[in-house]
């Protein structure tokens, strides 16, 4: 057997030969094999002639015999020159006839390498948030809005109301998937739904039926919609007017508090907000520490990994890529190049800083998960009977334990924001 090995960037092209002495010997032994397993009518067991055999099953078992080499010999090369591959080799027969030596072509892509940035130079900021009396203000407010009792008014709806709607879309004359709702519930100005719908709303009364057109933006998050114009048809259910609740006992009886008290129903607002707070800055830190090393790392991309990740968007998108323009095709592959470098950092800096998750991490990490469940240890169990629930678990440890390590090395500066801002990213 001879290798070639043929490398352009991160593709790698193996071409394997093996002498037609050794494929036919290959194939002697495996039509020996089934001279003892076969059972043909008019021969005894183990008695069938080869001869006979090579005429009848001949060309299967060639075949199979060359799909056994090539993966036999494809399979020790791979290891020989220690390939971590990338993309699943596409293997091309170059020559099989008999009486000439087997040729076969694998062509794949490897991981690349990757060299650790001097994590001492990175520069990061750290969000932080003090709690003031006014974001408790508007916290509270909040809270009372959504126990707002809604009671049906007869007249034009104006902004504040709640409305309940049908509504129907229309892309190019046909129905717009996604684009359907039935006794919807919104507030305007509220901006559940994107202004320019909620605005033609305005003025509309209970049984009228409005039909009107929307230019949704460029970046809509549906992807479907961005940068279209749909035609909607909506039907007026109910429109009703709010009132809030008084901060009374009634109403402080109502949110489950032990206590029911004005000061009780604060603290516990406070509480939640305190966590909203940690929470995002845990996220941010850890964001704001990757996005650094990532920016500070170079690294090759293979090709098959960045078209794998733009086809899982198509298919997110519901679209045939056919339908997408130039301009959503450029943006899908952007951020497919953007998610496979980043993966291909995250892994290559773990490597090499030799960071492992070891079991007590990992299943501190899994119960932390299990918090929201009543029956934790039922859930600890459920995890860990699935590897890809457990692969996943261990990859957001290491995670953990690489940002760490960021954070002790690099120039980290506090900066404070105000609640608003986390709260509107929440």
């Amino acid at each position: 057997m001879a290798a070639q090995i043929k490398t352009e960037g991160l593709s790698r092209r193996l071409t394997i030969e093996v002498a037609d002495a050794a494929v036919d010997h290959q194939i002697q032994d495996k039509m020996k094999e089934l001279t003892q397993s076969l059972t043909l009518k008019g021969f005894r067991k183990s008695k069938i002639p080869v001869s006979f055999l090579k005429r009848k099953h001949g060309q299967a078992v060639r075949e199979e015999v060359l799909s056994d080499l090539t993966n036999k010999h494809l399979k020790e090369e791979i290891e020989r020159n220690n390939f971590e591959l990338a993309s699943r080799p596409e293997v091309n027969y170059i020559q099989k006839e008999a009486g000439k030596s087997f040729q076969v072509e694998a062509v794949f892509e490897v991981f690349p390498t990757y060299q650790l940035p001097d994590l001492t130079k990175l520069k990061i900021d750290e969000p932080t948030c003090k709690l003031t009396d006014k974001d408790l203000d508007k916290a509270v407010q909040t809270v009372r809005e959504k126990h707002t009792d809604w009671q049906p008014v007869d007249r034009e709806s104006r902004v504040g109301d709640q409305m309940v709607i049908d509504f129907k879309g229309t892309l190019d004359g046909k129905a717009a998937e996604g684009g359907e709702g039935k006794n919807f519930a919104l507030v305007l100005g509220h901006g559940r739904l994107i202004k320019a719908f909620e605005d033609q709303l305005t003025g509309k009364a209970n049984g009228d039926t409005v039909v009107f057109p929307v230019k949704f933006p460029k970046d809509y998050h549906h992807r479907a919609f961005a940068n279209k114009n749909l035609d909607f048809e909506v039907q007026v259910h109910q429109v009703s007017e709010g009132t809030l609740p008084t901060l009374d006992e009634s109403f402080f009886k109502q949110m489950g508090l032990e206590e029911s008290t004005e000061k009780a129903f604060k603290q516990s607002i406070h509480k939640t907000m305190q966590q909203d707070v940690d929470r995002h800055a845990k996220n941010q830190i850890k964001r704001r520490a990757i996005d650094a090393l990532v920016e500070a790392s170079e690294i090759d991309l293979p090709d098959s990994l960045v078209k794998q990740t733009f086809e899982g968007h198509v298919a997110k998108s519901k679209m045939p890529v056919d339908d997408l323009t130039d301009e959503v095709k450029a943006e899908l592959l952007g951020l497919s190049r953007k998610e496979v470098k980043l993966s291909l950092i995250v892994r290559g800096a773990i490597a090499e800083l030799k960071l492992e998750a070891d079991p007590a991490a990992l299943n501190d990490h899994i119960k932390s998960l299990a918090v929201p469940y009543i029956e934790e240890q039922q859930y600890i169990q459920w995890f860990y009977q699935d590897k890809s629930r457990v692969e996943q678990a261990k990859l957001e440890v290491l995670e953990a334990k690489l940002v760490d390590h960021i954070l002790t090395q690099a120039k980290v500066k506090p900066v404070e924001i105000a609640f608003d801002t986390i709260h509107s990213q929440i």
